[in-house]
């Protein structure tokens, strides 16, 4: 549905593996809480090549209330055992972005394909590709 948007653009985004890996190597500890379901964040974990760079994975389906609500996030940085200041949440959708700021998460807009209309506007930052959540650690 259009409220829970698949992460397929993001997750099949060219820059995903290499960007992941990248913070994995940092020692910076990376989750996936995505509104989709479970098989289907494992299926695109598996396609994206990403497995062993991740720490931790969500569904939306295993919460009790979705974005906006921040629970899936908070859920997050518990299993991390990161406080919610020490986070970057990267997101796309208006309702991702609120979920992110109400966790009291550094939040991250990253901006859609061109004729794709989102507002990002409560966003701490807009960044134009993956790689730039490297220079804003």
């Amino acid at each position: 549905s259009p409220d829970h948007p698949v992460p397929y653009a993001e997750l099949l985004n060219e820059q995903t593996e290499p960007v992941m890996r990248e913070l994995h190597e940092r020692g910076v500890k990376c989750a996936i809480a995505s509104s989709s379901y479970r098989e289907l964040i494992d299926e695109l974990v598996e396609i994206a090549g990403i497995a062993d760079v991740l720490d931790y994975t969500i569904s939306g389906h295993e919460c009790s209330a979705f974005k906006p609500d921040p629970e899936i996030y908070l859920r997050a940085m518990e299993a991390l055992g990161v406080e919610p200041a020490e986070c970057l949440v990267i997101e796309d959708s208006p309702l991702g972005i609120e979920a992110g700021k109400r966790s009291s998460a550094r939040v991250l807009a990253l901006r859609p394909h061109e004729g794709v209309n989102l507002d990002q506007s409560a966003a701490d930052t807009i960044i134009d590709n993956l790689a730039d959540i490297l220079a804003a650690l």
